[in-house]
């Protein structure tokens, strides 16, 4: 069950945003053109009662990219906070969810969507979750808004 606010004796839903490979490597990256975005995105979104989801593909990506002994740490760090610190959610690819992909990836041959990127689009689609941290404009084409390439402003 999702956390949510209390207001007015109604409980209000968390804001659930989709957390991206790319909006790590661009939070991360001080040369990434997207840089000064993400960490705009990073300050309000952690001010806020959001719940960032992603799944355990990204989970793979994000800490394959610091493998290396000396950045090794920081990829723990990503990996520790993801499945401990509240606020985050990481969702286990399950069967649907991995057919449904299998199959957007390989009946949408005019796009150049990786297999992760169609398990984040059925997930996300699943969950009824509209924004993602992200930088790749996929997820627009998906019908998905991607924060980092939309005003750093959030709806």
């Amino acid at each position: 069950m999702l956390k949510g606010l209390r207001v007015g004796g109604f409980n209000v839903p968390r804001r659930s945003v989709f957390l991206d490979t790319s909006f790590v490597i661009a939070l991360e990256n001080r040369s990434d053109p997207l840089h000064n975005a993400a960490k705009e995105w990073d300050r309000k979104l952690q001010s806020t009662d959001v719940e960032f989801v992603l799944h355990r593909g990204i989970v793979l990506e994000i800490s394959d990219g610091y493998a290396r002994k000396a950045r090794r740490a920081k990829g723990i760090d990503f990996v520790r906070r993801f499945h401990e610190e509240d606020g985050y959610r990481v969702e286990t690819i399950h069967d649907d969810i991995w057919r449904a992909a299998v199959h957007l990836y390989c009946s949408r041959t005019d796009k150049e969507w990786g297999l992760t990127d169609c398990v984040s689009f059925e997930m996300m689609k699943r969950d009824g979750i509209r924004e993602a941290l992200t930088a790749d404009s996929h997820f627009r084409q998906a019908g998905f808004v991607p924060l980092l390439l939309e005003s750093v402003e959030p709806a």
